[in-house]
């Protein structure tokens, strides 16, 4: 794990980014997040969980062998490194944002679902199994049988069974997000990026504010688009880090 604090006469909120298998931050990105007053956690999830289809013969695995995906192993690896924030001071345990690109973003979700402390998670452009619903697809959408097909080792052996039969699940994503309320959650969609399901996003944007609403946690809850494609980008971060700014202010109710 590599932490990156900002000066600051207090504990500060940090951000926790496990893409680094793949997605290299940038000196711009890394100064954006610090100039704001967070601290920059960053980790390779990969070295929880291998990104490919050998991925049970190492790594976690090894130490806790079972019939669980990937992706699980990767949202574990969150959850771990919160452990080890808990032992640094100058950090805010009680102010941690996790984000995640593509297959990251379907592991922050989880991850975010599955522990409490983490108070808010920006998930860009996660698709199927992650912000996409499966019932809900637009044209050119990722699908059960393309996913588990190309990264089956993502997932528990069972869900290949779906293929197809997406209207025969007992659940859907948004029940993964509703879990998230009242806590912060933002989904971020690119216009461009068919495979990612903008328009399934949407529908679980709107099932999912049902909950926050319930939990009149309106505010804590946001979806958020732009042009181009599949891609984590700097106004990304941008806009993330300002939804989180607003989100960890202290209330004034």
């Amino acid at each position: 794990i590599e932490v990156w604090i900002p000066p600051a006469d207090k504990p500060v909120p940090a951000v926790i980014y496990g893409d680094d298998c793949w997605q290299y931050l940038s000196e711009e990105i890394g100064y954006e997040v610090l100039s704001r007053g967070f601290a920059l956690v960053v980790f390779n999830r990969c070295k929880i969980a291998r990104d490919r289809k050998d991925a049970q013969s190492f790594g976690i695995y090894k130490a806790f062998p079972g019939d669980y995906g990937a992706i699980s192993a990767w949202a574990w690896g969150y959850h771990r490194v919160i452990d080890a924030l808990n032992h640094i001071s100058e950090i805010d345990i009680s102010k941690i944002m996790i984000t995640g690109h593509s297959r990251g973003g379907k592991a922050v979700q989880l991850a975010a679902a599955t522990d409490e402390r983490i108070a808010f998670v920006a998930d860009n452009n996660s698709g199927c199994c992650g912000f996409g619903l499966h019932r809900v697809r637009g044209k050119g959408a990722e699908t059960i049988s393309d996913i588990t097909r190309n990264f089956g080792f993502w997932f528990e052996k069972d869900f290949s069974k779906y293929a197809g039969r997406e209207n025969e699940l007992p659940f859907d994503q948004h029940f993964l997000s509703a879990l998230i309320a009242p806590r912060g959650l933002r989904f971020q969609v690119a216009f461009d990026d068919l495979w990612a399901n903008g328009i399934g996003a949407c529908e679980n944007y709107r099932e999912t504010m049902k909950v926050y609403r319930l939990l009149e946690a309106d505010d804590n809850f946001s979806i958020a688009f732009r042009e181009s494609g599949h891609s984590h980008r700097p106004e990304d971060w941008t806009r993330s880090l300002d939804f989180a700014i607003e989100y960890f202010k202290p209330s004034t109710k």
